[in-house]
């Protein structure tokens, strides 16, 4: 049998895609034609992602009128979200089980020897691997869907983890980024999947994330390490001292990515408490200041929501200026959008809605301050020699990603997957 995967949103959806294919290659389907099952991952961030996923089941369902066409992720909110006998929906809190329900209603008998197959995905090819480390969240952001639809932050195991990494250091994989809702909250656990949730406890959760990449390093040699998106609770100074003593492979190169994606949402103290947000601008501030200072070269990228309810013209443009001070190396914009079963939600009039015009206009404000802190930040590289990972070749030359986050190309024999060297003159 033939399946395919379409995966939309965040790295998490990556990383919980590639199980579900490992699981079904296990199973003896392959990828490609005759397309007899279906898996989308889906999104429900915006509602831009709830409209692009629906969208996207109707067209799969029609383009592949006679296969078993299964949902799962943030965007199914019930299991008989549509009535169609060829769509099974599978919530966060069953994705699990994905591979078993279609192994059930396929009547599929698992082969006695597992093909042993690795997954050739776009990722893959260019040596990434994205590994699940937490899921769900505690934070309760009052914008924000994912407490009701990914449940309460829960961390897998170390040693899972770390055996994982390994597995992916000895398939040549060169890079892993860690990944989940809220990593920040990783917490040492010695617990193990029980039924549909994971046991865990509460012990030492601020070392729980400085730990996990300490046992990674020690347990493995070669691979390097970057993070998901991270939240400002995890920067102790046993975090931080982890990339300064720069922990190097057997060929000198950079084992800890110098890329943090650190989610602030606004730039605007008020507009972070309607948020419902756990740090001040001042704070936010200091600590990319003592980052900086820390780490050299180290890119700091971020998330920010314009338009957010009672967001006035001065509280953006007070925010907008601390965006300009912090400078960050990208930012990827998002104009607020209402998301059901939220606080934004039920006080937005009360706050005051912004008009969909001015959240346009923001938004592009916004962009193009990214746009000018990605050329500051690159800038700041050249002559610099960098540490990229080959992601694909282009017109004679390598493209691919720097440790920290810059786009390099250039003329160079090294192939996909490999690590090298390369010095920015342009």
């Amino acid at each position: 049998m033939g399946y395919k995967i379409v995966n939309l949103g965040c790295r998490l959806n990556v990383a919980e895609s590639t199980k579900i294919e490992q699981e079904l290659i296990e199973w003896g389907l392959k990828p490609g034609k005759p397309v007899e099952v279906v898996v989308v991952n889906s999104c429900s961030i915006t509602q831009k992602a709830d409209k692009e996923s629906g969208q996207l089941v109707r067209s799969l369902r029609r383009q592949y009128p006679k296969a078993l066409v299964v949902v799962t992720g943030c965007f199914v909110i019930k299991e008989n979200q549509w009535l169609d006998k060829q769509v099974v929906w599978v919530k966060n809190a069953h994705k699990e089980k994905v591979v078993n329900i279609i192994a059930e209603k396929l009547k599929l008998k698992k082969p006695e020897k597992s093909p042993e197959e690795r997954i050739n995905s776009v990722y893959e090819r260019s040596g990434r691997r994205f590994v699940k480390i937490q899921d769900g969240c505690n934070k309760y952001c009052h914008y924000c869907v994912v407490p009701q639809r990914r449940g309460l932050s829960v961390s897998r195991p170390i040693k899972e983890i770390v055996e994982e990494v390994k597995r992916a250091e000895r398939e040549g994989i060169k890079e892993v980024i860690l990944t989940g809702v809220d990593i920040a909250d990783f917490r040492l656990s010695k617990s193990k999947f029980k039924g549909d949730k994971l046991a865990w406890t509460k012990v030492n959760q601020t070392k729980g994330l400085t730990k996990l990449i300490e046992e990674i390093l020690r347990g493995t040699k070669e691979i390097r390490i970057r993070l998901g998106s991270i939240n400002y609770a995890a920067f102790d100074d046993e975090f931080v001292k982890l990339w300064q003593t720069e922990p190097r492979n057997s060929e000198g190169l950079r084992r800890l990515c110098r890329h943090w994606h650190l989610s602030l949402q606004s730039g605007n103290n008020e507009t972070l408490k309607r948020m419902n947000r756990r740090h001040t601008i001042d704070e936010f501030m200091e600590l990319v200041g003592k980052l900086r200072e820390k780490i050299p070269g180290i890119s700091i990228t971020t998330d920010v929501i314009v338009g957010y309810p009672g967001e006035t013209k001065e509280e953006f443009l007070e925010g907008f200026k601390n965006l300009q001070k912090i400078g960050f190396a990208k930012i990827h914009v998002f104009r607020y959008s209402l998301r059901p079963q939220t606080v934004a939600q039920l006080k937005g009039k009360e706050w005051g809605l912004v008009s969909e015009i001015e959240k346009r206009l923001r938004s592009k404000k916004v962009r193009e301050l990214s746009k000018w802190g990605e050329r500051w930040f690159r800038e700041q590289m050249r002559g610099k020699e960098l540490e990229v990972l080959v992601e694909k070749k282009e017109a004679g030359r390598i493209v691919g990603w720097s440790d920290n986050y810059v786009r390099v190309k250039a003329v160079c024999g090294a192939k996909m997957g490999e690590l090298v060297k390369v010095k920015l003159d342009k």
